[in-house]
């Protein structure tokens, strides 16, 4: 239903075993340019099992981190982790009308997603009105991560934590 509504980004704060069910409306979702960004899991203490729909393919997946941008104890690792964001103490609205601060990568997400709609938006004022949300997971890629762990790409950090996250996990 996003992607025939003109949705740019689709943020999943959910995870688990593969369905092809999701599988087939990502595919679908990725195929007509939208992004799509998923929790990367919190199974760490469990062998950090791949987590869905994170691990499909032409998924954006957001692991954990805390406020010191240290790789968060829970997170899922593994080689379908991209980036890594927020995810520790992070502070939502609760079905009662009041708030509390949770941990997850379901927390972590909104960031990641949040960060791409910025600059979708960035792309469009500055006269790139065809870019799609897949061609600013790209931009994102290129220039708007800080890298972090082991230089380069690693099953922890992914290819790093957007600039700025350091600012956010400190609040």
């Amino acid at each position: 239903w996003a992607a025939d509504h003109d949705a740019d980004i689709i943020s999943m704060s959910l995870g688990g075993g593969y369905s092809s069910t999701i599988a087939v409306q990502v595919a679908y979702a990725i195929a007509n340019g939208v992004a799509v960004i998923a929790a990367a899991g919190n199974e760490r203490s469990q062998g950090s099992p791949v987590s869905y729909p994170a691990a499909l393919p032409g998924v954006v997946a957001v692991a954990a981190t805390d406020s010191n941008n240290s790789y968060a104890s829970f997170s899922n690792a593994g080689s379908y982790v991209d980036i890594s964001a927020p995810g520790v103490g992070i502070w939502s609205t609760l079905p009662n009308n009041g708030f509390a601060a949770w941990s997850g990568t379901s927390m972590a997400t909104p960031f990641g997603s949040g960060v791409l709609a910025l600059i979708v938006e960035l792309m469009r004022r500055e006269g790139n009105a065809q870019w799609t949300a897949a061609d600013a997971v790209r931009e994102f890629f290129k220039s708007n991560l800080k890298d972090a762990g082991v230089p380069g790409f690693d099953v922890r950090f992914g290819f790093g934590i957007p600039v700025g996250f350091e600012l956010v996990a400190a609040l």
